[in-house]
């Protein structure tokens, strides 16, 4: 669990009168989350906790009141992020106070049910409402409103960073992040400041912006790839990426990087008609020391053996990995069970490191 203190008059814990504990819930279902907003203040559904109350339980039952969702035990996991503020002479003078707010996320597919909801006085005067908005959205609009309420200026960040941590956390449990992570464990991550991902999506591109906290990223989708680009645009918010349409196999591209990432993208090559052989040979002539070739090992349109051979002819392969997927996935004539990539290094000493 990942701990934030805000504690401007750097108090200690003798100098704490008074302590006061939240629970917030995260719930999620689907592509969407919901959000309480009392007048012109969004924060999630969650409040204080009662006398002799445990976290779970606290969370059970103000969610129960105020989106009528009935969790179980299983529904509630660890908090995966507390927030604690100290705060001097707060709420009065005299009284130093300390809070600790816990976050919960909460993966439900049950829907509001206002017959089970149980309002405050005080919430039936802001016009208390639940909100379901697409949780990729959710940073954008908790942003926009802030100007809205003086709340919102200390109300709204936490929100934002209890979202961006929870999409972190997910980001590193996939089948993608650990294969990736895994083949460049033993790159010097400092001297990778330009890389291209070839066949750009919002899961490769949120990947390298994770692992690479220093590079420039072009990402290049295929033109018109509609769904790609504004997935990406809707889901990758960072000033770090430049987002190219191109045709690899049409398109030269004159820059040289560090590291390029296919990640995905030899499987699409038919579907932009071209052969997988002109398209590796297009990606392989890109001026760079690393690649990381990554795609599913039962597509039939790719020949690992023969694959394996063109690489040997100008790299030297220095990772195999393979992952299996949790839920194989099925295509018009395959099932993907296994995602395979490989860690090349160029053998031209010349190019740049």
């Amino acid at each position: 669990m990942k701990e934030i203190l805000y504690n401007p008059d750097k108090l200690n814990e003798k100098d704490i009168t008074e302590t006061v504990i939240r629970t917030k819930a995260l719930i999620i279902n689907k592509e969407y989350i919901y959000l309480a907003k009392e007048g012109t203040v969004y924060h999630f559904p969650g409040g204080h906790l009662e006398q002799n109350e445990t976290l779970q339980e606290c969370l059970k039952r103000e969610v129960l009141e105020e989106t009528g969702i009935e969790l179980e035990e299983n529904d509630i996991k660890e908090p995966f992020l507390k927030i604690i503020y100290q705060n001097k002479d707060w709420p009065l003078k005299g009284k130093n106070r300390k809070c600790e707010i816990y976050y919960y996320e909460i993966e439900t597919q049950k829907h509001l049910d206002n017959t089970k909801t149980k309002y405050t006085e005080h919430e039936k005067e802001e016009c208390f409402t639940i909100e379901k908005v697409p949780l990729n959205k959710s940073i954008q609009i908790l942003k926009e409103n802030i100007p809205n309420n003086p709340k919102n200026e200390v109300i709204a960040p936490d929100m934002i960073i209890a979202i961006k941590e929870l999409e972190s956390i997910k980001l590193k449990n996939s089948e993608h992040y650990k294969l990736l992570s895994d083949l460049v464990k033993d790159i010097e991550k400092e001297q990778i400041t330009r890389i291209l991902d070839a066949g750009s999506g919002k899961t490769s591109l949120s990947i390298l912006l994770n692992l690479f906290p220093n590079a420039q990223i072009d990402g290049v989708v295929f033109y018109n790839d509609t769904r790609k680009i504004n997935s990406i645009k809707e889901n990758v918010s960072n000033n770090r990426y430049t987002l190219i349409e191109k045709d690899i196999c049409k398109d030269k591209l004159n820059k040289s990087y560090n590291l390029v990432l296919a990640h995905l993208l030899l499987g699409e090559a038919t579907k932009w008609g071209n052969t997988v052989e002109e398209l590796t040979d297009k990606l392989l002539s890109i001026q760079s020391a690393y690649f990381i070739i990554f795609d599913i090992k039962e597509d039939p349109t790719i020949d690992s053996k023969k694959l394996e051979k063109r690489f040997q002819q100008d790299f030297v392969i220095l990772k195999k990995e393979e992952i299996v997927k949790e839920n194989p996935q099925e295509y018009d004539d395959f099932i993907a069970r296994t995602y395979v990539a490989y860690l090349l290094k160029r053998l031209d000493e010349k190019t740049e490191n």
